[in-house]
């Protein structure tokens, strides 16, 4: 039978990076018998491909169904279904959105949608370990101008907490579709197939094209600014300053790994670690348990244990001030 593969994320996985390169070759998947759709101009949404040559922000094929259930109109959806599932005889269909994670209802009518057509579904994702992920969004909401004391503060503040819970999300989920294949991926370049995103999905759906020689977007997968830059967005929030902050956000440095290393080092900090292995950490052996029973011993022991913070690195104060003159 033919397949549906639903992709739901996890949020700061590369998910736009990897949506990007589906687009951009999708001439190359359906050679390979690998529907990738991407044509919602009937339904009054931008092209995919379009979006993906521009290097836009992508939140993938299914994002236009989520806008469509959300907001309608609803009479468009059946058949913007029936354009997702028009896969070519003999091609399976890889359908992506990191939207869909924590929608469980909105997964479950695509998975049963696929399955009123002929498809038999199943779920792909990839988890960040949390003590990645309350950093990263922590820093999404600073990138937005929603900026908290800190990272606990704003997972508390923000009930952010649920987002990280993964086992009560998923078990959700099972529970709608008991019997959907569930494929959990740990997002860590060690447990990634050549630490690879790309390379990893392609084994994950059978995939049996070159990795290397598929068009890649140009940017980097999970941009981000300069530790300096992002106490320049915080600055800028209390401080009223709407034009820089707007200035500072739109930046798009070229990070290296140390630069990585250093916002990482700067933002996890002891009490984050010991919040989250109170609240977060215990439902992990669930996790693995019940989701990914087949995590050698070197995968559980990532899952059971979270980053150990290393001394926080200086600011460089005068740079994040000249960073809050971008907007005079």
């Amino acid at each position: 039978m033919r397949r549906c593969y639903i992709h739901i994320g996890h949020a700061k996985t590369a998910t736009s990076y990897l949506q990007c390169c589906l687009h951009l070759n999708a001439e190359v998947f359906a050679a390979h018998g690998y529907f990738v759709p991407g044509e919602f101009q009937a339904f009054g949404f931008q092209a995919m491909r379009e979006l993906a040559e521009q290097q836009g922000v992508m939140c993938g094929n299914l994002a236009p169904m989520h806008v469509l259930m959300c907001e309608g109109p609803h009479d468009r959806m059946e058949p913007m279904f029936d354009y997702l599932m028009s896969a070519p005889e003999g091609s399976d269909v890889v359908l992506s959105s990191e939207l869909f994670f924590y929608y469980v209802n909105a997964t479950a009518r695509v998975a049963n949608a696929a399955r009123r057509r002929g498809l038999a579904p199943e779920i792909l994702a990839y988890l960040p370990r949390q003590d990645r992920a309350s950093v990263s969004a922590y820093l999404q909401s600073v990138r937005h101008h929603q900026t908290s004391p800190g990272v606990v503060e704003f997972l508390v503040h923000d009930d952010f907490i649920p987002y990280l819970q993964y086992y009560r999300t998923l078990s959700r989920l099972r529970a709608k579709l008991p019997d959907i294949p569930f494929r959990l991926r740990s997002f860590a370049p060690q447990f990634l197939t050549d630490g690879d995103i790309v390379s990893d999905f392609l084994g994950q759906i059978g995939g049996r094209m070159d990795a290397g020689a598929l068009r890649r977007p140009t940017r980097a997968a999970n941009q981000g600014l300069l530790l300096e830059q992002y106490e320049a967005l915080r600055a800028a929030k209390i401080l009223g300053l709407e034009a820089a902050a707007e200035a500072v956000r739109l930046l798009q440095p070229d990070l290296t790994a140390g630069d990585r290393a250093r916002v990482q080092a700067y933002y996890y900090r002891p009490y984050v670690r010991r919040y989250l292995m109170e609240h977060l950490l215990p439902g992990n052996e669930a996790l693995l348990a019940h989701f990914m029973p087949a995590a050698g011993a070197t995968e559980r022991e990532y899952w059971q244990t979270l980053e150990t913070p290393t001394d926080a690195p200086e600011v460089d104060r005068q740079q994040v001030r000249n960073l809050l003159r971008l907007g005079d």
